[in-house]
């Protein structure tokens, strides 16, 4: 078993922040005499009998012990600290015994340990650094800052001095702060403040920031293309060649139908009469009371064809014209005429003078129905006349019927008398009067 201290792998230097109530602090280095331990309150040294110290001697190290605990905060520093020399020295021939020369080079070990934990601190390059500079500290020099020289390879005394240096950088802290608070101040002065008003653009005259309206001064259609009133002139502005057509774009609502339109006089131009049918609607109710179709036009016919069509209830239903695009539709004035025929008593004939909608089918929540109902050019500002055929339930017809009232219709409403509802698909036709 040895008996001398022992001297591991250990950092000889330990640091602990106080509760305010802790008074012994470990170390786990080994030290050999009291005098080798430096203790440390934040940035004063501190020296007996403010501590005393266990654990002299002893491989693993010891303890400090305050007489008063460090205040709450405080940064408490353990270190060894050995005077870096040889004290022992053995004469030729004589004996050298085992514990002192292991006394010895524990002492050396330990003073190494010192010397790496110091290094280990200190300001260096890294090690994979490719540089070569010198980082020799230059001679001390009142006022100067050390900084890399001209070359780049060496340390030297700032030739601004650091007076300067500071006067330089407070100058330039100090511009930079009047510049922020002169945007501040121009962005305060915005009309109506930094942000503008409605209609308003800022413009900065040279001093000071004034609102103008948009489409005046710089924004007029002279300048650019601005105003779009003026589409000529600002062409002209730009050295853009002249429009190839007059045409504006409100002359042009709806260019798919203007296609079709184009198509069927082509059709008609031809001898093709009005032309075919043109698909221009879709609806499919699910649960609706009401299906409506609206922007009914003067010069067409118009067909809607229905399929698999379900009611919740079984009933008759009809349809209902509209002078206001749908605001709206008339209850009333209604005649019609139908044949129906039912799959347990024949045919019957049924009519109505004055009904509140032409009827034109019977549905049910049984059987889907299916037809089509053709209306004559409704927007004539003349008597609306419908006419088509259907089936459904247990019964199929053909049906015709008019608004007994010239007026201009420009939407239909199918419906049911007592309020059920419709599920299905309805597809809205038109085509061209010849």
């Amino acid at each position: 078993m040895p008996d001398h201290i022992q001297v591991g792998d250990a950092v000889p230097r330990a640091q602990y922040v106080a509760n305010g109530s802790q008074t012994a602090f470990t170390f786990l280095f080994p030290i050999f005499t009291a005098a080798d331990m430096d203790v440390w309150l934040d940035a004063a040294r501190q020296s007996p009998p403010a501590y005393s110290i266990s654990g002299i001697g002893v491989s693993a190290g010891g303890s400090v012990l305050f007489a008063t605990p460090p205040a709450d905060g405080v940064l408490v520093t353990l270190r060894r600290r050995l005077a870096i020399a040889r004290t022992g020295d053995y004469q030729e021939d004589g004996i050298i015994r085992a514990k002192v020369l292991n006394d010895e080079l524990d002492y050396q070990t330990a003073a190494i340990q010192q010397v790496a934990e110091e290094a280990g601190r200190a300001v260096r390059r890294s090690l994979v650094s490719p540089g070569t500079a010198d980082l020799t500290l230059p001679e001390p020099e009142a006022g100067k800052a050390i900084g890399w020289n001209a070359a780049g390879d060496g340390l030297a005394n700032d030739p601004a001095g650091f007076a300067a240096t500071v006067i330089t950088v407070t100058s330039q802290a100090a511009a930079a702060a009047a510049s922020a608070s002169a945007a501040a101040a121009s962005a305060a002065s915005l009309p109506n403040g930094p942000v503008t008003g409605t209609g308003k653009v800022p413009l900065w005259n040279g001093s000071a920031w004034v609102g103008i309206d948009a489409g005046t001064g710089d924004m007029v259609g002279a300048n650019n293309l601005a105003d779009v009133a003026d589409a000529v002139a600002a062409r002209g502005n730009l050295g853009a060649a002249a429009a190839s057509h007059g045409h504006t774009s409100a002359d042009i609502t709806d260019f798919t139908e203007a296609a079709q339109d184009v198509v069927e006089a082509m059709v008609a131009a031809a001898g093709g009469g009005g032309g075919g049918w043109t698909h221009v609607g879709t609806a499919s109710p699910s649960g609706a009371t009401v299906v409506d179709f609206t922007g009914l036009e003067a010069g067409h016919d118009y067909m809607i064809e229905y399929s698999d069509v379900f009611s919740s209830a079984t009933d008759w239903w009809a349809f209902r014209y509209s002078t206001d695009n749908g605001a709206s539709f008339s209850t009333s004035s209604y005649r019609y005429k139908a044949v129906v025929w039912d799959s347990g008593s024949g045919s019957a004939l049924t009519e109505a003078a004055t009904a509140n909608a032409l009827h034109f089918g019977l549905w049910g929540p049984d059987y889907p129905a299916a037809g089509h109902i053709v209306i004559a050019n409704p927007a004539q500002n003349t008597h609306t006349v419908g006419y088509g055929q259907g089936a459904g339930h247990n019964h199929a017809g053909i049906f015709a019927g008019l608004r007994n009232t010239a007026e201009t219709v420009n939407a239909v409403r199918i419906v049911n008398g007592s309020g059920y509802t419709v599920t299905g698909t309805f597809l809205l036709y038109k085509r061209a009067r010849s």
